[in-house]
């Protein structure tokens, strides 16, 4: 089948299945997965269709919001028995939709290591004035898993082999794990940091 005809296939096939949220998940998952391959920009269409009409799951502190956010780019990216991280492209896309940005690092419940790697990733693109914005902005998450030290080891860890990490970036690190206000989750942060530096 060629892209074009397999593309209106998977939208088709997604205007049957999108109101069916959580019910039919695991054959959204595969849509999104095959449709990230085609038309990125068309599959980040598709998560916001599905974050903005299940609204209320994603403040839920559950599996529903998980599914819906941190799961569902875990789910993207698994292959197979594989579990990969998201890639540049779809950090940035993730990124410059303004909706999936909110809900994934302002609302996400449970931010997690998925999540972090994306924004491990954005910090190789953006300029670090973005990154920050998006810190702060985790960081006054109402309800929160993980604390902004365990996301920021998972983001450090995401650079643990790069020995061309470029000092500007380990010196913004160290400079907003410094300026954190609780000392329990600095001290969280600052154990993963010693690690590159």
């Amino acid at each position: 089948m060629n892209k074009g005809a397999k593309k209106e296939l998977l939208v088709d096939t997604f205007e049957v299945l999108k109101d069916m949220w959580p019910s039919k998940r695991e054959a959204i998952v595969k849509i999104f997965r095959s449709m990230r391959i085609i038309d990125l920009e068309k599959m980040m269409d598709m998560w916001e269709y599905l974050i903005t009409k299940n609204e209320v799951i994603t403040h839920q502190n559950n599996y529903e919001s998980s599914d819906l956010l941190e799961g569902m780019v875990r789910d993207i990216f698994t292959d197979g028995c594989l579990l990969n991280y998201a890639d540049k492209p779809f950090s940035l896309a993730v990124y410059q939709n303004k909706t999936i940005c909110k809900y994934l690092f302002s609302v996400n419940p449970r931010l997690g290591e998925y999540t972090s790697a994306i924004i491990a990733n954005l910090m190789l693109e953006l300029p670090l004035k973005e990154v920050e914005k998006i810190f702060n902005s985790i960081g006054s998450r109402k309800v929160q898993d993980d604390g902004l030290g365990n996301i920021l080891t998972w983001i450090i860890e995401r650079f643990r082999y790069d020995e061309n990490l470029d000092k500007k970036i380990k010196d913004f690190l160290l400079n907003y794990i410094g300026a954190m206000a609780d000392k329990t989750e600095r001290a969280v942060a600052y154990a993963a940091y010693l690690e590159i530096d």
